[in-house]
């Protein structure tokens, strides 16, 4: 028995070299970039600076180089050329995009119009953005309100002139005031009515979306959740959706009864593709 053990041993040590090689074997169809450390890659080459590290790894191998982070592969494109090449030339073959474990809602996911797979069915909402959303029609016809919003902002910092203001709680109120009436038709206490709870809810999300999750690095134990954060970003996104579950169920009453104002806004166009709410509350966020 204990032979056994020890000839195992010998096995086990004899093989690490071999698997390592493959491990951090490349392939050669990937563009240059550094070797990685087992399991974790590049990940610490990264450091606390990663758009420093990146720019400086970009001139040592190249506009177009990769690197390994946990598990994943990852491709950078670092000049204007190697990203024309990435988001033009051949932007269909490589349109697919990995959803970060945070925002992963099984149930959410497949309509999302940011993280949802590149098929038809985002194809034919993207052509609807387009044509409707994002036209000049509906661009300058909310540009008095942008004018307004920001005017009220400018108005706000001279009214405070000589006493310390906080720029960025200011500009960001400002950009949610935009965004609420781009969606809603209203200003942002019209179509939320708690404009301070979506604020903070909103900021909670955006943090979240920056806070690194090894999650991410390795796939495999996604399901974890081992920092909490998806429970987290779930139950901010709940909050937000409880929120839009009410102008959704006023506008959809109002398109019934025959007697509906047209908005010409974002939930317009989504209701008008005959949507659920479970799709229309993924879209939007």
């Amino acid at each position: 028995m204990e032979m056994e053990i020890w000839l195992s041993c010998c096995l086990l040590f004899l093989s690490l070299p071999l698997l390592f090689s493959v491990f951090l074997k490349r392939k050669d169809n990937l563009p240059p970039g550094p070797r990685g450390w087992p399991i974790v890659g590049n990940l610490f080459q990264l450091g606390s600076k990663p758009h420093a590290a990146l720019a400086s790894l970009a001139r040592t191998y190249g506009p177009l180089f990769s690197l390994r982070l946990g598990t994943q592969r990852i491709i950078i494109a670092s000049s204007a050329s190697a990203a024309a090449l990435v988001l033009k030339t051949h932007d269909l073959i490589i349109s697919s995009r990995s959803a970060p474990q945070m925002c992963r809602f099984d149930e959410y996911l497949p309509y999302s119009m940011i993280w949802s797979d590149c098929n038809d069915s985002w194809k034919q909402f993207r052509a609807t953005c387009r044509s409707l959303l994002f036209s000049n029609k509906m661009i300058n016809g909310g540009a008095s309100l942008r004018q307004q919003k920001v005017a009220d902002m400018v108005g706000r910092l001279r009214s405070d002139e000589g006493k310390e203001v906080c720029i960025s709680e200011l500009v960001f109120g400002t950009i949610f005031g935009m965004m609420a009436a781009s969606i809603f038709s209203n200003d942002a206490e019209g179509a939320t009515g708690n404009t301070d709870k979506m604020k903070r809810v909103i900021r909670s999300v955006l943090e979240l979306i920056f806070e690194p999750d090894v999650s991410d690095y390795f796939p495999a134990i996604g399901r974890l959740d081992v920092r909490g954060l998806r429970r987290k970003a779930r139950g901010y996104c709940m909050e937000i959706y409880d929120v839009w579950e009410g102008i959704i169920v006023k506008r959809r009453k109002e398109r019934m009864d025959g007697g509906a104002k047209v908005h010409q806004d974002f939930l317009d166009v989504l209701l008008s593709r005959e949507l659920s709410d479970l799709q229309i509350k993924a879209h939007l966020l």
